[in-house]
C-alpha cells in the first residue's frame, strides 16, 4: 500500500473567521498606530508651513514725532508735532524676491509755527499721504531657490521615514503575534503530554500492583509528569508575557480562551508573493532622498557664498495738502514722484567660510553616496538570503511533518513493546521526548518561516499588504 505523507507547506483555502485578523484591527486602531500616524500629519504640515512660510503680510504703525531742533533751513527750525499712521503689505518669496507696498498718512501740527513760516498757508494742520512700492531681487545669490528645493527634498525624506517606521511598527506587531500563536500550540501540546504522562502514571501505577512493572518505573513516570506539569507552566508564563505586550499595544484585554478557535495552515511562497509587491526597500528610498539633499547643499553653499547682483526697484508718490481727504487721492495721481532703480554687484574677497562649509557639505555628500551603494548591496543579499532560507525552510518543514508521522508511530509501538515486557521504560520516555519535540519542532519552523515571509515583505515594502491578507 503506497502512502502520501502530507506536505507542511501546502496551498489551501483561508478560514472565514480568523484570530489574527481581530487583533490586527485592534492594532490598527490603537494608540501606538495612531502615533505613528501623526507623524506623517505632522510632517505634511511641517511642509505646508514651509511652502507657506512667506506668506502676504499686512503691517501697520501708528507714530508721533515732537522735534524742535536747530536746522539749516528755517522752516525746519519751527517746533513740530507729527502723527501718522503707515500700513501696507509685504510678501517675500523663494523665487521672485520681496515685494512692498507701504501707505503713509502724516498729520503736521503747526501751531507753534512763526507767523511768517505759515504766511502762505490757511491753516496750522498740513497732511500728507505716501504711496511707496519696493521690489528686490538678486539674480546670482539663488539660495532661496535651494531653501525651497531643499524643504520639498526634507518633506519627502520625512515622509519615507514616517513610512518606514509605520511599516516597522506593523513587523515588530507581527513578530510578537507570532511568538504567542507558538506558545498557544506550545500550551496546547504540553497539556496533551500532560495528560499522556498523567495516563501512564496511572497505567503504571496498576502494574506495579499487579506485579507487571517495577515501583522504580513508577517513580520515573511521576517525575516525567512533574517535568510536563512544569513545562507546561513554563509555556503559559511566557505566552501570558507575549500576550500583555499584544494587550498593551492594542489596550484590549485578551482571554486565553479566545485562542481556541486558533488554527496554524502553512502556505507556499507562491501563495504569499501574491501580497508582496516588488518593490525597493524605504530604506534606499530614504538614502536617495538624503543624497538628493546633500546634492542641493552643495548647490546653495556654492549660491550663499559667491557673486551677488542684486536688483532693487522702487516708486515713491506723494502729495501735502490742507484738507486729509485731498492729500490721500492726490497722492496716487504720479504728479509727485520719485523713483528709483539700482544693481549692487558684491565680490566676496574671503573664501575661508565658503571652503570650510563647501569640505563639510561635500564630505556628507560623499557619506550618503557610500551609505546608499552600501545599503542597496545589503538589501539585495538579504532579499536573497531570505528566498534561500524560505526554501529550506519549506523543505525542513516537510521533513518535519514526516519526523512527527514516524514519531507517532515509534511510540506507538514503543509502548506496546513496553506492555508486553520488551522495551525498557526508559526506550519509552526517551521515544515520547522524541516525539514532543519534533511537533514542538514543527511548529517552530512554521513561525520561523512566516518571519522569514513578512521580513520579506518589509524590505519590499508591502507588509501592511501581507497582513491584511494574513489568516489563521
Amino acid at each position: 500500500m503506497r502512502v502520501v505523507l502530507p506536505l507542511l507547506f501546502i496551498i489551501v483555502s483561508f478560514p472565514a473567521q480568523a484570530v489574527f485578523q481581530d487583533i490586527w484591527k485592534g492594532y490598527q486602531v490603537s494608540k501606538v498606530h495612531q502615533s505613528k500616524l501623526i507623524d506623517e500629519k505632522i510632517n505634511v504640515e511641517n511642509f505646508k508651513f514651509e511652502d507657506n512660510k512667506f506668506d502676504w503680510q499686512l503691517f501697520a504703525t501708528p507714530s508721533y514725532n515732537h522735534t524742535f531742533r536747530d536746522a539749516l533751513f528755517s522752516f525746519q527750525a519751527n517746533e513740530t508735532i507729527t502723527s501718522g499712521l503707515s500700513y501696507g503689505l509685504s510678501k517675500t518669496s523663494y523665487k521672485y524676491g520681496t515685494f512692498k507696498f507701504e501707505q503713509a498718512q502724516l498729520a503736521y501740527d503747526l501751531t507753534n509755527w512763526s507767523s511768517s513760516a505759515i504766511a502762505n498757508l490757511d491753516s496750522d494742520k498740513l497732511y500728507e499721504t505716501t504711496n511707496t512700492f519696493n521690489y528686490s531681487y538678486d539674480f546670482f545669490d539663488r539660495t532661496m531657490d535651494a531653501d525651497y528645493e531643499l524643504a520639498n527634498i526634507n518633506y519627502q525624506m520625512k515622509s519615507l521615514e514616517a513610512r518606514h517606521a509605520v511599516e516597522k511598527g506593523y513587523f515588530d506587531f507581527f513578530s510578537v503575534y507570532i511568538q504567542a500563536k507558538l506558545q498557544v500550540y506550545a500550551v496546547k501540546l504540553t497539556k496533551d503530554f500532560v495528560k499522556e504522562a498523567q495516563k501512564r502514571v496511572s497505567q503504571i501505577n496498576k502494574r506495579v500492583k499487579d506485579g507487571l512493572s517495577r515501583k522504580v518505573e513508577l517513580l520515573q513516570a511521576k517525575s516525567n509528569l512533574l517535568n510536563q506539569q512544569e513545562a507546561l507552566e513554563k509555556t503559559r508564563s511566557s505566552l501570558k508575557q507575549n500576550l500583555a505586550i499584544i494587550e498593551n499595544l492594542i489596550g484590549t484585554k485578551i482571554d486565553d480562551k479566545y485562542f481556541e478557535k486558533l488554527t496554524w495552515k502553512p502556505y507556499g511562497f507562491n501563495y504569499w508573493k501574491k501580497f508582496i509587491k516588488d518593490d525597493k526597500s524605504i530604506n534606499i528610498e530614504i538614502l536617495k532622498k538624503r543624497l538628493e539633499y546633500s546634492e542641493k547643499m552643495l548647490e546653495k553653499v556654492a549660491e550663499q557664498n559667491g557673486q551677488k547682483l542684486a536688483l532693487t526697484a522702487s516708486y515713491f508718490m506723494n502729495d501735502i495738502d490742507q484738507s486729509a481727504s485731498k492729500s490721500m487721492s492726490n497722492a496716487s495721481n504720479g504728479e509727485r514722484f520719485d523713483q528709483r532703480i539700482a544693481l549692487t554687484w558684491t565680490i566676496p574677497l574671503g573664501m575661508s567660510k565658503r571652503d570650510g562649509l563647501a569640505k563639510k557639505s561635500l564630505y556628507q555628500h560623499k557619506k550618503n553616496e557610500l551609505d546608499l551603494l552600501s545599503i542597496e548591496d545589503e538589501v539585495k543579499v538579504k532579499k536573497e538570503a531570505l528566498i534561500e532560507q524560505i526554501s529550506y525552510l519549506e523543505k525542513a518543514g516537510t521533513i518535519a511533518n514526516q519526523k512527527i508521522t514516524i514519531g507517532k508511530e515509534t511510540l506507538d509501538q514503543q509502548n506496546r513493546l513496553y506492555l508486553r515486557g520488551q522495551a525498557s521504560f526508559e526506550e519509552v520516555i526517551r521515544t515520547e521526548e522524541a516525539y514532543i519535540n519534533s511537533r514542538l519542532s514543527e511548529k517552530r519552523l512554521l513561525a520561523e518561516y512566516e518571519m522569514l515571509i513578512v521580513n520579506y515583505a518589509f524590505l519590499n515594502n508591502s507588509t501592511q499588504s501581507l497582513l491584511n491578507s494574513y489568516q489563521d
